[in-house]
């Protein structure tokens, strides 16, 4: 993986520079395999002096990955470009290694927690349905007959 930092207006100092190149390298470093280059511009805006940090990544199979960021320093800027391209890198290469087995069943879970709160069943009856079901009308046919004892006789007054 090639890494390159352009500073044409002279902003970064050496020690800013090696740290920028170094965390650009490392915070890509897992995706090694498939980046052909990465790149990294940092500059001035003469106008509202903002410091503009802009990283480009070149992915092979997914096209150039880029990131801008501004901030009112040059080791701010630097810090949140690098923060933001990582993530961004990882869901164009890795796509696939989130959505596999474990994901799908996490994601089932949580939406059938609430269910199984809703429902006030157990963790061996939410794995069979038809049981799941006839335990939820038995539930219900139970407070229906409480509800039927509760309630005082009514008398007709003839």
């Amino acid at each position: 993986m090639n890494v390159m930092l352009n500073d044409p207006q002279g902003i970064l100092s050496e020690n800013q520079k090696a740290y920028a190149e170094a965390r650009l390298f490392y915070s890509l470093a897992r995706f090694s395999y498939r980046i052909n280059h990465a790149s990294m511009q940092v500059s001035v805006d003469a106008n509202c002096e903002l410091v503009r940090c802009v990283a480009t990544v070149s992915v092979e199979g997914v096209g150039k990955v880029s990131i801008s960021k501004t901030s009112t320093s040059s080791q701010g800027a630097l810090n949140f470009a690098m923060d933001a391209i990582e993530p961004k890198v990882a869901r164009s290469v890795d796509w696939r290694m989130w959505l596999n087995r474990e994901t799908i069943a996490t994601c089932l879970l949580i939406v059938s927690q609430p269910l199984k709160w809703a429902l006030k069943l157990d963790r061996f009856v939410a794995r069979w349905p038809a049981q799941a079901v006839s335990t939820s009308m038995n539930c219900l046919r139970r407070k229906c007959s409480e509800r039927q004892r509760r309630r005082p006789l009514q008398v007709s007054g003839n």
